[in-house]
């Protein structure tokens, strides 16, 4: 909204936070990234960083670092069916603390078994 007597603006992006803590190279969170990934675990399971990526339309990369981030404050969780939301609660610890291999340790935990690997074969 734009004031022309005072000369005043107000920013449409004001809400968004964003932390960086340099828990992860030079990443810096942005909560609402890490609310639209939540809002995508919620309309299905998945079982793979890959799976979210491509119907969140990012890079694998981004959707792992964040996925990271939330599983190391307890809001994503693994169960044997997938990818799921433990809470919304505490959005701004985001990228306070990061536990390296959060993701792996789940994976272990909840029971999914990883996909075979194709063997490179000698040409």
């Amino acid at each position: 909204m734009v004031s022309t007597q005072d000369k005043c603006f107000e920013s449409i992006y004001r809400n968004q936070s964003q932390v960086g803590f340099n828990q992860k190279g030079k990443w810096n969170y942005n909560t609402q990234v890490a609310e639209e990934i939540l809002n995508i675990l919620d309309t299905r399971q998945y079982r793979s960083i890959r799976e979210i990526a491509s119907d969140y339309g990012k890079s694998r990369q981004l959707v792992f670092v964040y996925m990271e981030a939330l599983a190391s404050i307890d809001m994503v969780g693994i169960d044997c069916s997938g990818y799921k939301v433990l809470s919304k609660e505490g959005i701004l610890k985001l990228g306070t603390y990061i536990q390296p291999a959060i993701l792996g340790k789940l994976r272990k935990e909840s029971g999914i078994k990883p996909k075979p690997r194709m063997r490179k074969t000698a040409a």
